[in-house]
């Protein structure tokens, strides 16, 4: 099959075969910016010539065949990742083609783009959503159902000694047509629902941090299981919620760039950094304040999910709250209110054990 080079087909490949990469050490460097702060370049670091060209290739190739096979059936989607061949311990990338496993395709796929080597995958369909199913006790990271839509439950806490699951406030808004953080509708009352099982109310909201709690039903209604309660953990993650990251922690991880995890139920687990710290005018009514921006993708659905640090010290695993995730960016990246300010100034409680 022929090759796919960068306006169209042709015979374009590398000078150095992706498959016969030198694991020698290579001479020829050039230097990238990795850091920016305020658009100036605060760190750099050397990287093999060879590797950053190819990598620009892979890129380049990537978008180039998804643009042709977009609308091909049976093609799930088109990535760039690393492959096996490296040069100085780089490892050099590849295109890859999802194609569905049950349907497969007719389309015309090439064996290298632009020089780029390409890898064929065949999968299940993308899933919409995770965490969607029912959890008994209900944690963190699941999905949580209103008449006016889907969201993400945030987490266990205790507030005024009882014990309430946190989520986004708008999911829970009467109105279909305002699912905002802006509203200044009353959610209290909206029945919660868990994949279609009914199990409690809003209690509480909090429209300056975009949160509302859910009680869970002392009765059970008919035709519906009795659940235990909430649970201080949150799905898939080892450890219980053992507290929050204050504001000098939050201070630090910013500084040092150091990971904050997020889970919500169209994206899934996704990792990222603190990008910024900030107050919102919302509207002229609500004002949202000490909000954290972080770089984890934010999807519609995934509204109310947490956003923690996870720990692990003396053989165990730590998770502390840094805030919930209830707004995205232009670029998908997560905005929500921390932790700690709803700890300082609602009392709410992160370690409910």
């Amino acid at each position: 099959m022929k090759s796919l080079g960068a306006i169209g087909i042709s015979g374009a490949g590398l000078n150095t075969a992706i498959g016969k990469a030198r694991a020698t050490p290579s001479r020829d460097r050039v230097r990238i910016v990795t850091h920016r702060s305020k658009g100036e370049p605060v760190r750099t670091k050397q990287v093999p010539k060879e590797w950053f060209e190819q990598k620009e290739r892979a890129r380049r190739g990537q978008q180039l065949l998804f643009n042709r096979l977009e609308e091909s059936s049976g093609v799930l989607g088109v990535g760039y990742g690393p492959s096996n061949a490296a040069v100085d311990n780089y490892r050099f990338f590849e295109v890859r083609v999802h194609v569905d496993r049950s349907e497969g395709t007719n389309a015309d796929i090439p064996e290298e783009v632009d020089g780029v080597p390409v890898a064929i995958t065949r999968r299940e369909e993308y899933q919409d959503t995770y965490y969607n199913g029912n959890y008994d006790p209900v944690p963190g990271g699941v999905e949580q159902n209103s008449s006016t839509g889907t969201a993400t439950s945030t987490a266990r806490v205790d507030y005024g000694g009882n014990l309430y699951l946190m989520g986004a406030r708008h999911l829970w808004v009467d109105d279909p047509n305002v699912q905002d953080s802006c509203s200044t509708q009353d959610p209290t009352g909206e029945n919660a629902y868990q994949s279609d099982d009914y199990y409690g109310h809003v209690k509480h909201h909090f429209q300056d941090y975009d949160a509302a709690l859910t009680n869970i039903e002392a009765d059970d209604q008919e035709g519906q299981p009795q659940r235990d309660g909430f649970t201080d953990t949150i799905v898939d993650e080892n450890g219980y919620i053992e507290g929050y990251v204050d504001s000098n922690g939050i201070d630090d991880m910013m500084a040092n760039n150091l990971e904050v995890r997020k889970r919500g139920i169209t994206t899934g687990p996704t990792t990222g950094v603190i990008e910024e710290y900030l107050d919102n005018y919302c509207s002229t009514s609500v004002t949202r304040r000490s909000l954290l921006h972080v770089s984890n993708e934010q999807q519609s659905g995934d509204s109310g999910g947490p956003v923690y640090d996870r720990d692990y010290f003396e053989g165990n695993y730590y998770l502390f709250m840094v805030s919930l995730a209830t707004q995205a960016t232009g670029a998908s990246e997560a905005v929500g209110s921390t932790a700690h300010s709803m700890a300082n100034n609602l009392g709410i409680q992160w370690r409910t054990r």
